[in-house]
């Protein structure tokens, strides 16, 4: 499957530079240049880097953690790590940082259920379906610590 969406993407990352490329050319065109390759070159280069670009702005740990959670990280967050994989009908976001209870007060707030405590950790918990058939929020609080971990999971 996962092969699948990898071709899926490739597929659409050719289509739309041909696209861009397809509207370059007829500029090239209209305005009369005649070397047309080195422009399809620099276009394609651009593209690229676009895409790059948006890619390491929106896994930003905090860019993640706005997205996740619906709100900036407040000042008193620290240690802020990230990492996230959505491809196709699969999506994990996990979140791990150092916060107090105020913070935790916050991120809980939207319907999301208490379960039953592990050892020190606190265990929190929500299914739901948004994006994904099926959604599930997880977090663990240790007070003793102030680590907060965070886990998102969509499957369809």
């Amino acid at each position: 499957m996962v092969f699948l969406n990898v071709l899926f993407l490739l597929v659409l990352f050719v289509i739309t530079f041909a696209g861009i490329a397809t509207l370059v050319t007829c500029v090239l065109i209209l305005f009369g240049k005649q070397r047309k390759a080195r422009w399809i070159n620099t276009t394609f280069v651009v593209y690229c880097g676009c895409i790059v670009a948006f890619f390491f702005v929106s896994s930003r740990p905090s860019a993640v953690f706005e997205r996740q959670l619906g709100f900036p990280p407040p000042s008193i967050v620290h240690n802020l790590k990230s990492s996230q994989w959505i491809l196709g009908d699969y999506g994990k976001i996990t979140l791990s940082f150092m916060a107090d209870q105020k913070v935790l007060d916050q991120i809980i707030k939207h319907k999301i259920k208490r379960m039953p405590d592990i050892g020190k950790t606190q265990h929190f918990h929500r299914k739901f379906s948004e994006r994904f058939a099926t959604e599930t929020e997880d977090i663990y609080f240790n007070k003793s610590t102030g680590r907060i971990s965070y886990t998102w999971i969509g499957v369809d």
